[in-house]
């Protein structure tokens, strides 16, 4: 099924993108990956592929990247916020840039970004024991061996 195809491509383009952006040993998953996820991390996931123009092979993709931290208590007067701030805002601003579409595509084989929705959000939250930071975007793309 294309559309299956078509969003492994983009969770694997933003993950090659962002393992060349970030310090090596930086844990980045996919988000169909079965392990389970050890913050702190980086997860990639892309859902709800829409085919339009229908029979084009172009899509409209939802893009979401989560980083996870640890949500410790601070010890000895040191916050612990303060590394998951740094490692936020190194993954941020690698999507952040005005050639996103260029750096994704040439991150993967037979795969194109035409452009990305004009909205985007942010959003924080707390998942257990870990702060969550995620980005949201949605792209328009195709993979040329669809």
């Amino acid at each position: 099924m294309a559309e299956n195809v078509i969003l492994e491509k983009v969770r694997q383009a933003i993950i090659n993108v962002l393992t060349a952006g970030l310090p090596a040993g930086t844990i980045i998953y996919n988000e169909r990956n079965s392990a389970e996820k050890v913050a702190p991390d980086v997860t990639v996931g892309a859902s709800n592929a829409l085919e339009e123009p229908l029979s084009t092979g172009n899509y409209w993709v939802d893009v979401e990247v989560s980083v996870r931290t640890i949500a410790a208590v601070d010890v000895g007067g040191t916050d612990p916020k303060t590394d998951a701030d740094s490692l936020s805002a190194s993954v941020f601003e690698l999507l952040e840039v005005d050639d996103l579409e260029t750096q994704l595509t040439a991150a993967l084989p037979n795969f194109t970004v035409i452009g990305l929705g004009a909205e985007k959000e942010f959003s924080e939250s707390i998942d257990g024991d870990a702060w969550v930071q995620t980005w949201k975007r949605r792209m328009y793309c195709a993979g040329s061996d669809l």
